[in-house]
């Protein structure tokens, strides 16, 4: 549908027409850095004014034109709804683009009328179908993209506004936005995505406010003979600067009244009988109008319709675009609709029914929905609500589907079975979402409704169901009791949806490490097998393959590889891809791990379930894979999320986020994980994730306090929720050693804050040592060392206090676990300058190995700095051009600006030619061309080309292991490498080995 027509010349606004002019490219010197500007005013202001009258200045001046409608009640919940309207604008002005985008995105099949509901596509996937056809759209010739009114912009279209607006265009695309301001209160789901949006370097932002009143006299002398004995100054005080009130009081011809309903009366009024039975049934339409859908509603004589249509447009009621009606102003529908009486309104609505049963082709289901609903006819609104949620779940819009069929349940009252069973498809589209604590709590409204002796099966399914959901989360239940009561609800014989019950089951003990998992597994296999049930058949295998990871790590890795292996299975390939990764990761195998993770988030994307608990997670440990491996901006691509993302998906994706930004420098992130804590008690690993960057957050910011608090607190969260001896207390304690050290060495904090802190620090590094036994806690102040936790813990809770098995540690807790050595000797300073270098080269090696490029980076400048202070000058410039190569590959600003403290003595002695005075960009003078490798290196680096760890070089040369360790650092240092993989690469680029 194209702009709306322009009813006068407009006025005012040259400031900003000047700053769309410039955004779209129009203007002498434009401004080409902006991918999309926002306009945002009230309603009447003159938003869709002056999109009009920019779209015809990109016209003019041959600029591709489109534009896309968002739609208030009637559309809302329409996935993607202006971006069909978009493409199909699209499809009219280059119809070869639009087809050869489809060849290579079809995805933006999904954007097509009738094809949408075929194929169902992912919104990821949707969203770069979109860039891709808007780049290649205005590859010969500008592309201006007008969407209007987002503030009823449906999920999916935030989401994908979101994506465009962050990445930007290489071709000149302009992206004009438009909203109004005051409908957008503080739970608007538009607010929060509004102050993204606003952040974004390629956003630009108009606000139009009330007209000054020489500009409104200019204005109402510019509607022509309708003026002429108008009272220009009651017009313009009564209409107090918006033009849409003016032109209303106007063409009412009476000046007196302030009341837009009353003056869109009297224009009413003016109509013949047939004219005002058209307008007010298409006030109920919700948005724009199909003439012959209009045309069944009020069942006119096409000659009599034809007449009252052309009166409403005559009278500036409605207007006609692209085939389509709408009222020339949302007002107006909206006014006239609030004005039908209610006998009225129920005629109306009933009309609306029959004529979208007659042609649901010209309708929606959202729309017979609405208008069911509207009527009290709960049957017709109830199938609507879950036709148009089954739709919204094919096209990959969970969150709408969710809202439908909420909506559904919330009109259906006495049909037990039937609120079950769409309560289950209503949970599947919350999970979807990212909203696992809304899947439990529509699943147990509806056990609560069912007879078990009535419906015993389908109270089972959601039974089953929020108890496999319960074992993700550490909110209080007893899942296995709950699952078991399940199970006991069914017959001998187990038909299809009896085995859904009994996977549920089987996951909730294998989750629980319930004793009889694996014969409950056993016997689903048989009963799986005996059915023929393929889909079963490969999900027990996969569960049987973790309950081996706990005896047999090898044969569990084996047997998921053989799952992973069939495509043909998401609800299978989902999880065991998630699981091998974390295999992977425990066994410090990060790049193999990064590889299964990025799988899942493809075939996620695929099975539009990237928000879903897999998706999710498989996401996430990608971005934090990526992340530790050194690709950030991999990991920042991976970790942001969509704005309206529930909790606690939000807080993981985000706290993963904070972690990457502070590590990059960025600052002003104090407070920006605070509403997480409300959720630390729903799950533990939420506070795990957030501890991870906020630590670093608050220590760098100064607020020792608040880092206090933090720990404890979370590390109380921590032990209530997996017991004492939890290994997240390993990483954590490393890092508030860490930054208690730097608090210390700087003198921003009081001493008893400083006191605190050492205490609580050597109090966690005491329960640090109960876990990795071979920890090397030096005595704290006042005699603290290994002491009990930081708050009194149910010892009952733990196993390896029962008499249990410790769990394993990991290579990634034995690293921390160095880490944390180190640091504390930094913080008491009570060591000797070479046991502090032997503890830091012991961190740099088991970073480097794990790899976790970040924290070597980090570990080789507390190295540098404890050689340097140690006296042993060579070394530490080894050390120093290690870690800043490493941290301008990263970007890590931190890290290079500490390195240039440590540089500046040195500079300072050695002159202004010093190498280390170069900047982070200049060429470094450890480079392979001008210090090359010892003979010894070379070994080395021959033996990292064979995959080698350190203990295994250190071996082969019959030297140490920390000799090793530095020999691979330096080797590093050298060739300007992240890792020991691309070091081999480049060492391979320069001839080095072959």
């Amino acid at each position: 549908m194209p702009l709306a027509p322009r009813p006068h010349a407009l006025v005012g606004r040259d400031a900003e027409l000047a700053r769309l002019r410039a955004a779209a490219g129009l203007t002498t010197d434009p401004d080409t850095g902006l991918a999309g500007v926002l306009v945002s005013g009230d309603a009447g202001i003159g938003k869709s004014r002056l999109v009009a009258e920019i779209g015809q200045q990109a016209t003019t001046a041959d600029h591709r034109v489109v534009v896309g409608h968002c739609v208030g009640v009637g559309g809302s919940t329409l996935a993607w709804l202006p971006f069909v309207e978009v493409v199909a604008g699209l499809d009219e002005l280059v119809p070869d683009i639009v087809r050869s985008t489809l060849a290579t995105h079809p995805a933006l099949h999904a954007l097509r009328p009738g094809e949408g509901a075929v194929t169902g596509e992912e919104p990821g996937r949707v969203a770069h179908a979109v860039h891709a056809l808007l780049t290649e759209a205005a590859r010969e010739r500008p592309l201006l993209v007008v969407v209007e009114d987002v503030h009823w912009a449906d999920h999916s279209s935030r989401d994908l506004l979101t994506l465009l607006l962050t990445r930007g265009f290489s071709t000149p695309v302009t992206l004009v936005v438009t909203y109004r301001s005051d409908d957008v209160h503080r739970r608007h789901p538009l607010h929060e995505v509004l102050t993204v949006w606003t952040r974004l370097p390629l956003v630009g932002r108009i606000d139009l406010g009330p007209l000054p009143d020489a500009q409104m006299r200019r204005l109402v002398r510019s509607l022509g003979p309708a003026t002429e004995g108008t009272d220009l100054s009651q017009v313009v005080d009564r209409s107090e600067g918006n033009p849409f009130f003016a032109e209303e009081l106007v063409a009412s011809g009476d000046t007196t009244s302030v009341d837009l309903a009353r003056l869109l009366r009297l224009r009413l009024d003016r109509l013949d009988d047939a004219a005002r039975t058209v307008v007010r049934a298409a006030s109920l339409a919700g948005g724009a109008l199909e003439p012959e859908l209009l045309a069944a509603v009020v069942d006119m004589d096409p000659d009599d319709l034809d007449a009252a249509l052309h009166a409403a447009i005559d009278h500036h009621i409605l207007e006609t675009a692209g085939g389509a009606l709408r009222f020339r102003h949302s007002l107006l529908g909206e006014t006239l609709a609030e004005e039908l009486l209610p006998g009225a309104r129920r005629r109306w609505h009933r009309a609306w029914i029959e004529a979208l049963q007659a042609r649901p082709d010209l309708g929606s289901a959202v729309d017979l929905a609405r208008h069911a609903a509207a009527t009290g006819d709960t049957e017709t609104a109830v199938t609507a609500a879950v036709a148009a949620g089954d739709e919204a779940l094919r096209v990959g819009g969970a969150r709408d589907a969710q809202r439908l069929y909420e909506a559904a349940l919330g009109w259906l009252d006495d049909d037990a079975e039937r609120r079950g069973r769409i309560a289950l498809v209503a949970s599947r589209a919350a999970d979807r979402a990212g909203d696992s604590v809304r899947a439990i709590d529509l699943l147990e409204e509806a056990v609560r409704d069912l007879d078990p002796a009535e419906q015993p099966v389908l109270r089972a399914r959601l039974l089953a169901r929020a108890a496999a959901k319960y074992t993700t989360l550490d909110l209080p239940s007893d899942p296995v009791a709950m699952s078991s009561e399940a199970v006991a609800l069914l017959p001998q014989e187990y038909d299809e949806e009896c085995l859904t019950v009994a996977l549920d089951h089987l996951d909730v003990l294998v989750n629980s490490r319930h004793v009889d998992a694996g014969a409950v597994a056993d016997d689903l296999l048989l009963r799986a097998e005996h059915l023929g049930m393929s889909r079963v058949v490969s999900r027990v295998r996969m569960q049987q393959a973790r309950l081996l990871a706990a005896t047999d790590p090898d044969l569990a890795y084996q047997g998921l590889m053989t799952a992973a292996a069939d495509e043909s299975a998401p609800d299978v390939l989902l999880p065991t891809l998630l699981r091998l990764g974390n295999l992977d990761r425990n066994a410090g195998r990060l790049e193999s791990a990064h590889a299964h993770y990025t799988r899942g988030v493809a075939v996620a994307e695929r099975e539009k379930r990237t928000w879903g608990p897999y998706g999710m997670e498989c996401r996430l440990q990608a971005g934090r894979a990526a992340y530790e491996l050194g690709r950030w901006d991999e990991a920042e691509r991976l970790l942001t999320s969509p704005d309206d993302l529930p909790q606690p998906p939000r807080g993981f994706m985000e706290s993963a986020l904070v972690e990457l930004l502070v590590a990059r420098g960025e600052s002003g992130l104090e407070h920006r994980l605070d509403g997480t804590r409300d959720w630390w008690d729903v799950d533990a690993l939420l506070v795990v994730g957030c501890l991870g960057g906020m630590i670093d957050v608050l220590g760098r910011a100064g607020e020792a306090t608040r880092l206090l608090e933090w720990v404890v607190t979370g590390v109380e969260s921590l032990q209530r929720a997996w017991g004492p001896r939890t290994q997240a207390i390993v990483r954590i304690t490393a890092l508030l050693a860490g930054q208690s050290a730097d608090l210390a060495a700087d003198g921003r904090v009081p001493e008893n804050l400083l006191t605190a802190l050492r205490q609580t620090t050597h109090r966690l590094a005491g329960q640090v040592g109960e876990i990795v036994p071979d920890l090397r806690i030096p005595p704290g102040p006042d005699g603290i060392g290994a002491v009990p936790a930081v708050a009194p813990v149910d010892e009952g809770s733990d196993p390896a206090s029962a008499g249990g098995e410790r769990e394993p540690v990991g290579p990634e807790s034995r690293a921390w676990a160095r880490r944390l050595e180190a640091e504390l000797l930094r913080l008491d300073a009570t060591a000797s300058s070479d046991e502090v270098v032997d503890a830091w080269q012991r961190s740099v090696a088991a970073f480097a190995d794990l790899p976790q490029v970040p924290e070597h980076a980090r570990s080789l400048l507390r190295l540098a700095q404890a050689l340097t202070a140690a006296g042993r000058a060579d070394e530490a410039r080894v050390a120093t051009a290690a870690s800043r190569a490493l941290a301008t590959r990263l970007g890590a600003r931190p890290v290079l600006e500490a390195l240039a403290v440590l540089d500046a003595p040195a500079a300072r002695a050695a002159g202004a030619d010093s190498p280390h005075t170069a900047s982070v960009d200049s060429p470094r003078a450890d480079s392979p061309r001008t210090t090359p490798l010892t003979p010894r290196e070379s070994e080395v680096l021959a033996l990292l080309e064979r995959g080698r760890t350190n203990g295994q070089i250190a071996a082969e040369l019959f030297i140490s292991r920390k000799t090793a360790s530095v020999h691979v650092s330096n080797i590093l240092a050298k060739l300007g490498a992240a890792t020991r993989g691309e070091a081999v690469s480049l060492a391979r680029d320069a001839g080095l080995i072959g």
